[in-house]
């Protein structure tokens, strides 16, 4: 079954999530990636000289814990894992809050690590294969072209290399699914406990439940949406793109309330939404113009549901 949400132009701006900055100890600019079920934050911090310098985790209690070595880090798990990669040729890395860091593929070759869950499955890519890794074993995935998230019950979502081309897909005890309907290159970069999958298909967002097989398509005229996350109570946030000017807006869609902007504050020029946790807590980034040079800062950015 096919289900087309079809958003309008001017979306309302929702009053339920305030954002706040992340702690981040620097003056760099910093994006948040990931949020875990604590309310630790994952951030990365930017220079001219690096596309990324630093990593970083913020705690609740206001604590920083820096993560070793020049990378990005994407996904984390509620154990203090995360997976990223690091070093200037990629190579697939998790952190553990605790115990340092390990490599998940020999040196030598890129790769890079997109997400980690519960029972310490993380999975990523090398150039043009997708990949699950557990206990030191790597997983090739069949028709993978890329691997971005895993669910808590080891449904895992990217991208597979099909006869009409490269589509948005899932992995499920070693099998392959696609979406329904018409497909466009795109990805899923999400996906819960509950089987509810989000990404985006050229220019439209969707959510797909993949137990019922039934998918909604979000479309804005003038934008690209894309999903990036979802919570297990079905609360998706994502970013918006202008085609025109490529202005950023993040926004949040529920099937109860639709598609609405992410509040940037009131100096914010734009932003991006990157993750949610089920408090309903996000993270991303926001543009923050400053004054008196009107140079646009980039901050990392929690958006806190408003009690």
């Amino acid at each position: 079954m096919i289900v087309c949400a079809q958003a309008t132009f001017g979306q309302p701006t929702t009053g339920e999530y305030r954002p706040e900055f992340v702690y981040t100890g620097s003056s760099r600019p910093t994006v948040a990636t990931a949020i875990d079920e604590l309310g630790r934050v994952v951030f990365e911090e930017h220079s001219d000289q690096f596309p990324y310098l630093s990593l970083g985790v913020s705690l609740q209690n206001g604590w920083l814990v820096r993560l070793d070595g020049h990378g990005s880090a994407k996904g984390m798990n509620n154990l203090g894992r995360i997976a990223g990669f690091s070093g200037l040729l990629p190579r697939a890395t998790i952190w553990d809050l605790d115990h340092g860091y390990q490599f998940l593929m020999p040196h030598g070759s890129a790769s890079w690590a997109t997400d980690i869950n519960d029972q310490d499955t993380a999975v990523g890519y090398i150039p043009g294969q997708g990949f699950a890794w557990s206990n030191g074993q790597i997983s090739w995935l069949r028709q993978s072209i890329a691997a971005y998230c895993i669910s808590e019950t080891g449904v895992i979502g990217g991208v597979a290399r099909t006869e009409n081309g490269l589509s948005p897909a899932i992995w499920q005890e070693e099998s392959l699914r696609l979406p329904p309907g018409k497909r466009r290159e795109g990805a899923v970069f999400g996906i819960n406990k509950n089987g509810l999958a989000v990404g985006s298909s050229g220019r439209r967002a969707f959510v797909w439940d993949t137990s019922l097989n039934q998918i909604i398509w979000l479309k804005l005229a003038g934008f690209r949406l894309e999903a990036r996350a979802v919570n297990d109570s079905g609360v998706v946030v994502g970013t918006a793109t202008s085609v025109t000017s490529g202005h950023k807006q993040p926004f949040v869609w529920s099937a109860d309330n639709g598609l609405r902007w992410l509040s940037l504050g009131w100096f914010g020029r734009s932003g991006e939404a990157s993750d949610i946790n089920n408090a309903g807590e996000i993270v991303g980034y926001r543009r923050l113009k400053t004054f008196p040079t009107e140079v646009a800062e980039v901050s990392a950015t929690l958006w806190v549901p408003r009690r």
